[in-house]
């Protein structure tokens, strides 16, 4: 009826993971999952309640893999059966049209997968060596959000906050120690905390719009010590004017963008700290009536400053490999139409 809604769902996947080529990372495997879940929502004037159920179970098992896990290696096949019951609470209140105040807590559930379990190999494209640890115990979690947002004819304002606790997290970490020449790198597991917030602000007037948006996380594990591979604060703005309702120029706009991500100077261990960076960006396009067709043209430039960075995440950074420079792009797209 107008008021409830109730969603049962079921899933279920067979997986097999079969190696023909001569480089070997994860050993063959099958897999297989399924789940079941229940979800009900309630809507009573200006409030939607919103409840949830679930239940999970992931069941891997490794084969004798040539070079990978043979008797005289490190990782041996196994098998691993994961099950898991997890549920959702949510409220959303309307108090009149321009306002909107959400809540939710949820707890979720991750087995870990193949590679975290039983990777151990090169992989070549970051230059990393990887391990896995069979004896990986499954994620458990508890998420807390909380979500404002105004919105009018000129102004558009959002806050989200929003807090994870893990039991038994699973991380990928640098050891400090080589491996062929390479980096090793282990998948570890702790009790850890991620919290975080984004903030959008956004003006709209007439032909021009401007937004601004900041995003922030933080990963500790046990003990305050900082999770590995966790991004920046950024900031983010943009300036769009854009018009339309011509005959043959349909749509024009322009739009500038800037990005500034702030320093990451929590890095975990073994981990290298990353400076500030900012990026600008610019575009430009129209859609051009053409006969029966509508063509549209563009012309976008990114890191037009060629600013030399590399981004927290990256994989290359290590290496004095930066991401990429100044990049001005030109496109023209046709429709065909019969």
């Amino acid at each position: 009826d107008k008021h409830n809604e109730l969603i049962i769902s079921a899933v279920g996947a067979l997986e097999q993971n079969t190696n023909y080529g001569a480089r070997i990372i994860v050993p063959d495997a099958n897999m297989a999952e399924q789940g079941l879940s229940l979800f009900y929502k309630h809507r009573r004037g200006s409030v939607v309640l919103e409840s949830g159920l679930g239940a999970q179970d992931k069941f891997i098992q490794t084969l004798e893999t040539r070079l990978l896990n043979t008797p005289d290696k490190e990782l041996r096949p196994f098998k691993r059966n994961r099950a898991s019951l997890n549920g959702l609470l949510g409220l959303s209140w309307n108090p009149s049209s321009q306002w909107t105040f959400k809540w939710n807590a949820a707890t979720g559930f991750r087995a870990p997968n193949l590679a975290e379990l039983s990777s151990d190999g090169l992989h070549e494209g970051i230059f990393h060596y990887e391990i896995g640890d069979p004896n990986l115990r499954s994620e458990q979690n508890l998420n807390l959000e909380m979500d404002l947002r105004h919105e009018d004819r000129f102004l558009t304002v959002e806050a989200a906050f929003w807090v994870n606790r893990f039991r038994d997290y699973v991380y990928l970490a640098p050891t400090g120690k080589d491996t062929l020449g390479f980096p090793l790198y282990r998948y570890r597991q702790d009790d850890a905390r991620l919290y975080g917030a984004e903030l959008d602000m956004s003006w709209h007037l007439a032909d021009w719009h401007w937004t601004n948006g900041y995003t922030f996380v933080r990963g500790t594990r046990q003990g305050d010590a900082p999770l590995p591979f966790i991004q920046a604060p950024k900031w983010t703005s943009r300036l769009r004017w854009e018009r339309s309702g011509g005959k043959t120029w349909q749509k024009t706009w322009f739009s500038v963008a800037g990005e500034y991500v702030f320093a990451q100077n929590r890095p975990a261990e073994y981990e290298t700290a990353t400076p500030p960076y900012f990026l600008l960006q610019a575009g430009l396009g129209a859609d051009i009536r053409w006969g029966k067709q509508t063509i549209t043209l563009g012309l976008s430039g990114h890191n037009l400053l060629d600013r030399r960075y590399a981004d927290h995440l990256s994989r290359l950074k290590d290496y004095g490999i930066f991401d990429i420079g100044r990049d001005i792009e030109l496109s023209i797209r046709l429709p065909f139409r019969v």
